[in-house]
């Protein structure tokens, strides 16, 4: 009987540790420790999903007990019940207002296409949305390399998508991220060239994927960051934790006024993310289970938000945000309007 009570209570422990962490102290050294470890760090990506399955089991058990009249599971059960209803309660950011008497606008899409973006696509985000800037972690650029001038390089795979939809790509700019020994397809950035004329700015930090830094020549328009982190999987955790800690301490702190988007592989409350201050995550102006953009095959209570749009906080705002799933990929798209 003894075993059996110090097992319940060492579970309802090791249960409620990391979530009084993850719901009310997410900035702390202890969260940030704890959101970076193996199992916790893939638990900790679902809290949803994983606050309404405990729930769930725990209500059950919590029935049980009246119907058995076991007064010790029903306390374990309503703990556990209880620290599950935190979870859901606590373990999201608050729904943001996008309200704004800004006037300039700017329409973004951020998509991981797993390398198969099809023409359908394009129309979708270059037409039917008119996008200004798109930002795609794992496309396959085609471009073919230049000493002299890489970024001229015919990119073949666009230019055909483009021309299907009617399209002309010579009214685009396209950037792509410095290829790595990955095996992974870099990042790639699409941006109208009546929109701003932005040009690749030397980086010295970059996420494992590829990492993109943009300055536009016109006044007042946003540097753009685009990037791609290591998931965090067996073999790859402590790549994982350096692309976090680089998105916070050399992208985010280093350009405050910059949008900053693409496939984190993280939510906002994983390592060296909970410490950013300067930003917010556009996709907090969705409730909380309508954010999840990842696996776009699953229902959405089950889905990870570890796609971002972080914006400057006080300078950009959110008029308008929707999250698409196509099947090419297991990523959800986000499109999104700005304005500042």
């Amino acid at each position: 009987m003894f075993s059996k009570k110090l097992i319940f209570i060492s579970f309802l422990i090791l249960f409620a540790i990391p979530i009084i962490a993850y719901s009310f102290f997410p900035s702390s050294n202890f969260n940030i420790w704890l959101s970076t470890r193996p199992i916790l760090a893939q638990i900790y990506a679902f809290p949803l999903a994983t606050a309404t399955m405990v729930s769930i089991l725990s209500f059950v058990f919590f029935s049980l007990s009246f119907y058995k009249k076991n007064k010790q599971i029903c306390f374990y059960s309503g703990i556990l019940l209880l620290l599950s209803f935190i979870l859901l309660l606590f373990g999201t950011d608050k729904t943001l207002s996008s309200a704004s008497n800004k006037t300039k606008t700017l329409k973004l899409v951020t998509w991981n296409v797993a390398n198969q973006i099809e023409a359908q696509h394009i129309e979708r985000i270059f037409i039917h949305f008119d996008a200004d800037i798109a930002i795609f972690p794992e496309l396959a650029t085609n471009i073919r390399e230049n000493r002299e001038d890489r970024e001229d390089q015919e990119n073949q795979q666009i230019q055909l998508l483009f021309q299907q939809v009617g399209l002309s790509i010579s009214n685009y700019d396209i950037f792509t991220s410095p290829p790595t020994d990955s095996g992974i397809a870099p990042v790639t950035v699409i941006i109208k060239k009546s929109y701003g004329f932005y040009t690749k700015a030397e980086t010295f930090h970059t996420t494992r994927f590829g990492t993109i830094v943009l300055h536009s020549r016109k006044q007042n328009l946003p540097d753009i960051i685009a990037l791609h982190t290591a998931p965090p999987l067996p073999g790859l955790m402590e790549v994982w934790k350096q692309d976090l800690h680089i998105i916070h301490n050399q992208l985010a702190s280093k350009y405050p006024k910059a949008i900053i988007a693409g496939d984190f592989n993280a939510t906002m409350r994983h390592g060296a993310l909970t410490k950013i201050s300067s930003h917010r995550d556009a996709l907090n102006v969705l409730p909380p289970f309508e954010r999840g953009t990842w696996n776009s095959q699953s229902p959405k209570l089950f889905n990870a938000t570890i796609d971002h749009i972080l914006l400057p906080k006080n300078h950009y705002y959110v008029k308008d945000l929707d999250i698409v799933s196509f099947q090419n990929s297991d990523h959800r798209c986000i499109f999104t309007e700005i304005t500042f």
